[in-house]
């Protein structure tokens, strides 16, 4: 003997989403269910070319609709709204208001939240980052990041612009992240510098020399002032024995002169620390650059000489990686076309 166990008041099934789908059909297909949705699902039976039109336009889905369906005995191998177009982001950001739309917790309790009009906004910066860095439809970005807001932003970002979105949790050994990143060959990888499990903070950017153990030369900076110290970063790209490469200026052009462990280094001219004249010269495969301040279009505000812009305007199939602080993030800085634009920045 079957028993009812629940059922939705009158009141209840009136304010119903699906009342109200109800009540769209009964204004576009003169349906009248009068809330006997068990008539409404033998319609979608018998119509469902109409049916799946109707819900793509009840629920205003931003898109291409197209009308063509195919209809086969198996219902597992019908096929409704054949090339039909719509982008996930977009849909996803078409409520930009001040409502909650994530909340992240970490296991410390550390809370964050993002308005659905914050989210679409930093979503659409990251968008024109990677369009300004020449990223286009099934190009591939990958990213080694927790589950946090930021991943979430960078995925919507990639999506809007029809590109492929790769992902790796930062628990994922290297070397299964190696392999898995080294298949898609992406044009960007975006990391984070460190996450935290059990209580314990775990570096990830100690991982970053064997992350990029194809690259077998980088150029970095000497630290001077209050820039972000490189040399815990040195050090261990000396201990990978990747070639470590500095920049030099001579005739009022920068050029990089390879460095070794316990190498001299000299204070020049213009007050930062260089190698020998006499070393190797080579334009590494990345370079680390520093800086005073950076937008999120990655344009960088150096020290107003030129150097890396004019050394960036020669040498533009280079990887040039932003290494700051958080702070010194603006929300926007002016720029010409030979003005170096970092491909990616780490804080």
């Amino acid at each position: 003997m079957h028993k009812k166990l629940w059922e939705a008041s009158l009141s209840q099934k009136k304010n119903s989403n699906l009342a109200h789908f109800e009540k769209f059909l009964n204004q576009n297909f003169k349906f009248k269910g009068k809330y006997n949705f068990k008539k409404l699902l033998n319609w979608s039976i018998r119509k469902p070319n109409l049916f799946w039109s109707a819900v793509w336009d009840f629920s205003k889905v931003k898109g291409i609709k197209s009308e063509r369906y195919k209809k086969t005995k198996k219902f597992i191998d019908n096929k409704f709204l054949l090339n039909s177009k719509l982008n996930f982001s977009e849909n996803l950001l078409s409520k930009a208001n001040n409502e909650k739309a994530v909340t992240f917790i970490s296991e410390n309790g550390f809370k964050e939240v993002r308005t659905w009009k914050e989210l679409k906004n930093n979503t659409e910066n990251l968008s024109n980052f990677f369009l300004s860095h020449k990223i286009s439809s099934n190009d591939r970005i990958a990213a080694y990041m927790p589950n946090q807001i930021e991943t979430v932003e960078c995925f919507l970002a990639t999506s809007a612009i029809g590109a492929i979105w790769s992902s790796c949790s930062p628990d994922f050994g290297t070397p299964g992240l190696i392999e898995r990143f080294s298949q898609i060959k992406p044009k960007i990888l975006i990391l984070t510098d460190r996450y935290y499990y059990n209580g314990k903070e775990i570096s990830i950017i100690e991982r970053l020399p064997d992350i990029l153990k194809n690259i077998k030369s980088i150029g970095l900076y000497w630290p001077m002032l209050y820039e972000l110290d490189t040399r815990p970063l040195i050090k261990l790209l000396v201990e990978k024995k990747i070639d470590i490469y500095l920049p030099s200026v001579s005739s009022n052009q920068l050029k990089f002169l390879q460095w070794q462990l316990n190498d001299t280094l000299t204070f020049n001219r213009l007050k930062f620390y260089e190698p020998k004249q006499k070393s190797i010269q080579k334009n590494p495969s990345l370079i680390i650059v520093p800086m005073l301040a950076f937008d999120k279009k990655g344009v960088r505000l150096g020290y107003g000489k030129g150097f890396y812009d004019r050394f960036f305007e020669k040498n533009k199939n280079l990887f040039y990686l932003g290494y700051g602080y958080e702070f010194q993030e603006v929300n926007y800085l002016p720029s010409e076309h030979f003005d170096l634009r970092c491909n990616t920045i780490i804080t």
